[in-house]
């Protein structure tokens, strides 16, 4: 019997395919740089940033010399703000707490998930929030969602966990709890209901 639920951030509750396009495409546009420029240096730094290996303010000045511009690391934080979310999702996942335990898995930058607490309010969807940076390991490590089962309270074939690339299916299919791939760019709610209803999730 299902009691959890598990979340992926970004391509999921967020209607960008990833948080680093989310940050790249404001930021590019809000500043006024060319989106493959920033991007390409952006994300030579991202599997360090969603490890928490490094800091954005740790790595903004060079960011910024290898873009050859100047600017604020308040684009930054204004990106983390204006991060798209998937309002029928978050509507789904606040159906779903009444009767379920509710956990959002994320690879990503500390800072970021920090400020989302605060301005999409996401611990009021979900009982627990793990996040790659504060912890040091990302969904392709089982312990990220050991981690979240032991603080759930529950056992892994009573939770089912969410994510929008199949290939952070693996790690947790393979530890015994339930998958479901959910297709970004079709966006069907409905389709994922009746999966989640097929496991007797009462919705």
């Amino acid at each position: 019997m299902i009691k959890a639920v598990l979340f992926d951030y970004d391509g999921v509750l967020t209607t960008d395919k990833s948080g680093s396009y989310s940050i790249c495409k404001y930021i590019s546009e809000a500043a006024g740089l060319d989106y493959e420029l920033f991007s390409k240096e952006y994300k030579k730094y991202s599997d360090d940033l969603i490890l928490g290996k490094v800091t954005h303010e740790q790595i903004w000045k060079q960011l910024c010399k290898n873009i050859n511009s100047d600017i604020t690391i308040r684009y930054l934080f204004d990106a983390f703000k204006n991060t798209p979310i998937n309002q029928k999702m978050f509507d789904l996942v606040k159906k779903i707490k009444r009767n379920y335990k509710t956990a959002l898995i994320t690879d990503s930058e500390k800072d970021r998930i920090d400020s989302l607490r605060i301005n999409q309010k996401l611990n009021e969807y979900f009982t627990v929030i793990q996040v790659s940076a504060e912890i040091g390991t990302g969904k392709s490590k089982e312990s990220i969602f050991n981690k979240t089962v032991k603080e759930l309270g529950v056992i892994n074939d009573e939770c089912v966990f969410i994510d929008n690339q199949e290939k952070y299916l693996i790690t947790p299919k393979k530890i015994g709890i339930n998958t479901i791939f959910y297709n970004q760019k079709e966006n069907n709610i409905k389709e994922l209901i009746k999966e989640l209803k097929a496991l007797k999730i009462e919705i």
